[in-house]
């Protein structure tokens, strides 16, 4: 990460998914070139047909000391929204640092940052799987009975 910073002055330090909260949490280094700066995100749910910024904060350094190695760099944090499952099943993003009016990237390395949702998709149309092999169960001891499944009322046997 630090050889990044040197050579690209921005780099993704990490990424927190809240999905409880519904957003992606995350830090960006960059290096303090100047006193003015600016970190923004950009992202899209839809392959880059659209894309919005959400600007970044700045995290002040716990130490209070100057001179040594921590003066170097600055943190910025950022929340992105997790797109609702309907709406996309990813997130790209790439980070922007201005500072004096000129911009550098972290695109990861033009692949830019992606965030894949795999959750299991069903709709309301489908109802309950006739099948067991097609319950999506995380544990056996979850299933316990066969609520899960679609069978008429007729007894088991």
């Amino acid at each position: 990460m630090k050889a990044r910073l040197e050579r690209d002055n921005v780099c993704l330090e990490n990424v927190m998914i809240k999905e409880a909260e519904g957003n992606i949490a995350g830090t960006v280094k960059v290096r303090n070139l100047s006193y003015n700066k600016t970190v923004k995100v950009r992202f899209t749910i839809d392959n880059w047909a659209s894309n919005e910024d959400i600007e970044a904060t700045y995290v002040p350094s716990r130490c209070t000391a100057t001179g040594a190695s921590y003066d170097l760099y600055d943190t910025f944090s950022f929340i992105l929204p997790l797109p609702v499952s309907t709406q996309a099943d990813k997130i790209e993003f790439c980070v922007c640092f201005s500072s004096d009016n000129v911009e550098y990237w972290d695109n990861n390395n033009s692949k830019n940052y992606v965030v894949v949702s795999f959750r299991p998709k069903t709709s309301l149309k489908e109802g309950k799987p006739k099948d067991v092999y097609d319950v999506h169960i995380d544990a056996w001891s979850e299933f316990a009975s066969w609520n899960h499944l679609n069978i008429n009322d007729s007894p088991y046997w």
